[in-house]
């Protein structure tokens, strides 16, 4: 808070700490690296002008290291130096005051600095407590004050990325072909409220907005499953097809790799028994057949609506494991092309994305429209309460990206 309240936005990405110890330097540095941060390249013509100014025993290299005997015009002169100069968009100050230095004083001439550069300054104080509470009264102007050198990171990196944030292409929203006039039918005479849709509505609801699916069919008896695999295509994968049973694979409700009619009869009988167990009724359930999907990379796309807020959607890696490692994106709809990358490129898993070790990346276009359509279909219904498209498997070619599983909950 300190930070958006005090200090205007940096131009650039480049920090530069200065410090009279070296241990708050660094802990700052590692921090700063840590957050995706930049050092200042120091300049040589800075470097010059430092030298001038403090003892041989000092380091100019940034993080810019006066030593422990830097008095208040140290501390004045070397950040006028640094904020004067063109590779300064950001400067932390970490003062650890020795016996002989006022703080109050090195605080009021930091304070002046940053006033007459205009440039962001954040001050890191290792002192007593007393001047934790002296200070806002005394110098009601100094710029944010930390405790820690994490901290003031911390806050240099929120900084940064608010003014890029601001500063970017806000991008545009894209328009969306779809059959609307079909996906409200099937929302208004096949949903209820509070409830999910069951699966085949929900993806021929999804089929209305174009998005890459796995085929699939619709199946209550064995002799249809193995029409639906004969016409899917064998190896072929049966789901248990209910809205009431929403974590499928805990229950025994996904069975893979189905090779011939005959294996597709006993998964039908197997899946039908868990079914019984589970109090439901397997006709009334229904089954989805669908082809084995190639392999590829995991995502998952999705919607939850926030009672406060609205709808937020999600991005990031996927799978059964999604709730472990929690590698999402959240923005809030309708998304612009812009945010639409900037979801896909700021999760942790996005190099796997791109391919790593020689392998190829995936389709990031199938991805980027995918986000679009989802965007555009939550706008067009703001009473849809979850929508959860995961596993999203990604391949390097377009044509092999699809959504293979599907979950789409009304709002009460």
């Amino acid at each position: 808070v300190q930070a958006f309240s005090k200090c205007p936005r940096p131009k650039g990405r480049r920090v530069t700490v200065l410090t009279n110890a070296g241990g708050p330097a660094i802990m700052a540095t590692d921090a700063l690296v840590g957050y995706g941060l930049e050092l200042a390249e120091i300049s040589d013509a800075t470097k010059a002008k430092l030298l001038e100014k403090l003892p041989a025993e000092a380091s100019v290299s940034n993080p810019i290291d006066m030593i422990a005997s830097a008095d208040t015009d140290s501390f004045r002169s070397c950040l006028r130096v640094l904020l004067d100069g063109d590779e300064t968009d950001l400067a932390i100050v970490a003062f650890v005051p020795p016996l002989m230095v006022n703080p109050m004083e090195v605080v009021a001439a930091i304070t002046e600095e940053t006033e007459r550069s205009g440039k962001p300054v954040l001050m890191v104080l290792m002192a007593e407590e007393q001047y934790y509470d002296r200070i806002p009264v005394e110098i009601p102007g100094s710029p944010p004050i930390y405790r820690y050198p994490e901290t003031a990171a911390l806050a240099a990196a929120e900084l940064v990325n608010y003014a890029q944030w601001i500063d970017r292409d806000e991008g545009r929203v894209v328009k969306v072909d779809a059959d609307r006039e079909t996906a409200r039918r099937i929302v208004e005479d096949e949903g209820t409220a509070g409830e999910y849709l069951d699966p085949d509505a929900a993806f021929r609801l999804l089929q209305a907005y174009g998005f890459p699916l796995a085929p699939w069919r619709l199946a209550h008896t064995a002799e249809e499953a193995v029409a639906a695999a004969d016409a899917v295509g064998y190896p072929a994968v049966l789901k248990v097809g209910g809205r009431r049973i929403v974590h499928k694979s805990d229950v025994g409700g996904v069975i893979l790799n189905i090779q011939s009619a005959l294996e597709m009869e006993g998964a039908f009988g197997k899946m039908s028994r868990a079914i019984r167990e589970l109090g439901h009724d397997p006709a009334e359930e229904g089954f989805l057949v669908q082809p084995m999907a190639k392999s590829g990379r995991e995502v998952i796309l999705g919607m939850s609506s926030d009672p406060v807020i609205g709808p937020v959607l999600l991005f990031g890696m996927g799978g059964t494991y999604v709730e472990v490692f929690q590698d999402v994106a959240l923005r809030l709809p309708p998304i612009t092309d812009v945010e639409a990358r900037e979801m896909v490129e700021s999760i942790r898993g996005y190099p796997l994305l791109e391919g790593v070790r020689g392998e190829k990346g995936v389709a990031l276009d199938v991805v980027y429209d995918s986000i679009h359509r989802l965007s555009a279909l939550i706008t067009d219904f703001p009473n849809l309460a979850e929508i959860d498209l995961n596993p999203f498997l990604l391949s390097s070619d377009a044509e092999d990206c699809r959504i293979v599983d599907v979950r789409i909950r009304l709002l009460d």
